[in-house]
């Protein structure tokens, strides 16, 4: 007992850190879960991750400072030592636990799909896309801006449940050939994330860190980590 007191005196500035560092690895996956859920924008997700890898940081030094302090000037080296090792044990939830933007996908999914069902917004697609295919789709005269182009639908084609699936209404909405077969789907884009919806043997092909399958034919996706 004697001997796991000497540690523990010895080292407590190192389990400190490693405590802290398995907390703010756990708040940024939750943190970003919740941005994603309600809709605070993939901005604040990773701020929320930025947060906690600053944060990790300055633990890190702080302990570095207690361990000089507490052993004194001459082990210089070895505090540093020890305190490097505590910080990579302080990124390994941000290696192991879910990314940020996973989380953030998550929250999203989770906050879309308690308003709307995807079969809703999958029947919808499918009229957009067959509309569309017969030159009776309205687009939009200044497109919004998009990473991948396509043709975007003019306001007045966009239905009320589609602009308040999320808190946030989309940035736009576009036809967009994202098929494994080139096959073409509605995507419903906030930017970085969203919604991409077509017939049920639609396969999506997007270039994505993070795509979720919700029924056949719909999908959630995040761009970046």
């Amino acid at each position: 007992m004697n001997r796991v007191l000497d540690i523990l005196k010895s080292y407590w500035p190192d389990l400190v850190l490693v405590i802290v560092g398995i907390l703010l690895g756990c708040y940024a996956a939750f943190g970003c879960y919740w941005a994603g859920r309600l809709g605070g924008g993939m901005n604040m997700g990773s701020a929320l991750l930025w947060a906690a890898a600053l944060l990790g940081v300055l633990a890190a030094c702080l302990a570095m400072i207690v361990r000089v302090f507490w052993c004194g000037i001459r082990p210089f080296k070895a505090a540093m030592a020890r305190a490097l090792a505590a910080l990579l044990i302080l990124l390994f939830p941000f290696a192991f636990l879910r990314p940020g933007a996973a989380a953030f996908l998550d929250g999203f999914s989770d906050a879309v799909w308690s308003r709307t069902d995807p079969a809703k917004v999958q029947e919808w697609a499918e009229g957009v896309l067959a509309r569309h295919a017969r030159k009776e789709l309205k687009l939009a005269p200044q497109p919004w801006h998009t990473q991948y182009g396509g043709p975007q639908l003019a306001a007045e084609e966009i239905p009320d449940f589609i602009r308040h699936l999320w808190r946030v209404p989309p940035d736009y909405v576009a036809i967009q050939t994202f098929g494994a077969d080139k096959g073409e789907c509605v995507a419903i884009s906030w930017y970085l994330h969203g919604i991409v919806a077509g017939p049920a043997d639609f396969q999506p092909a997007l270039r994505a860190f993070r795509l979720q399958r919700v029924r056949p034919g719909v999908h959630v996706y995040i761009l970046e980590r």
